[in-house]
This record gives C-alpha cells, structure tokens and sequence, in this order.
C-alpha cells in the first residue's frame, strides 16, 4: 500500500517473474510477425497469399491480449479529498483508469472465507465493497484491516468466527 499527501493506493504485488517472462516473450513474438506481415504484404496479391499472411496479423492480435494480460497490473486509488477513487490498470508505466465518485468510506471487514483464507474488504456507500486481499493467517488479515482502517479512519469488523462478528477499531 502506497500513500501520497491525498491518495491511498492499494495494489497488487508484483507479477510473479514466470508472468513477466511469458509476457516478454508474447510482445517479443507479437513484434516478429508484425514485422514479417507488412514485409510480406502487397496490394494485389493473390487471395491465397492474402490469407496466409493474415493468419499471422490474427495471431499478433492474440498473443497481444495474452501479453497484457500477463503483464497488467491492477490498483485502487482512493483521492479521500474528494470522496473519489479509480481502479487503475498499469503496464510498465503506462496506467489507465477512470475516476469515480463515492458517497461515504463505512468499515473494514475481516472475514473468514474458506476454512483457509481469511478476506479483508473496504465497505463503502452502505452495501458496496472490494475485496482488498486476502491472507490464510488470521493475525495477518486483522493486522492489515487494521493498518487500513487507520488510513482511512474507518472501523474495522471482525466476522473471523461465524455468526460472531465485533468491532476491534
């Protein structure tokens, strides 16, 4: 979680390298078979050559999409100032995202979602929420709604046993 002097911004983790390695390879692949489709191209070629050079700009397109999906990275940034916030996508350095309005921030939850994993989720406008992480040790997942709930200055609700939910902040 990164603060600057108006924006709380909870992000993802890194992409795993195996991710990145994948995705380099897709671009690496995406820039060969552009290369070669417009080397290769000419007006008033023969449809069979037109399409078997098509082929290549179709598989460019795909590996394209299976590229940024493994090299995208997703954040919410909240501007508390302004009771705004933008679920931000990020490639490198380039990012994009769409800035919306929120009527109120209202709680942090900690709730225990399989018999292993432990979600901690930003209440807001009465019945809306994200799911900001997720955590398999118990400790863990209330230290971090707590580190939020401090941030935003919200409470935090712990629902970690069923039917058995408090307030701890």
């Amino acid at each position: 979680m990164i603060q600057k002097p108006n924006n709380i911004i909870i992000s993802d983790s890194r992409r795993p390298i195996w991710h990145l390695l994948i995705a380099a390879a897709c671009y690496t692949c995406v820039v060969v078979l552009l290369y070669t489709f417009f080397a290769n191209f000419r007006f008033g070629e023969s449809l069979s050559k037109m399409k078997s050079i098509s082929g290549m700009l179709q598989s460019a397109i795909v590996l394209t999409g299976v590229a940024v999906r493994f090299s995208m990275q997703t954040n919410i940034v909240f501007d508390i100032d302004n009771n705004r916030y933008k679920k931000q996508y990020a490639i490198s350095r380039i990012t994009f995202g769409r800035w919306k309005d929120f009527k109120s921030l209202d709680y942090i939850s900690v709730f225990k979602y399989k018999a292993y994993e432990y979600q901690v989720s930003l209440w807001y406008d009465r019945n809306q929420h994200w799911k900001i992480v997720s955590y398999e040790d118990k400790k863990a997942a209330i230290n971090q709604g707590m580190l939020l709930a401090d941030k935003f200055g919200i409470g935090v609700w712990d629902s970690t046993v069923a039917n058995n939910g408090k307030w701890i902040a």
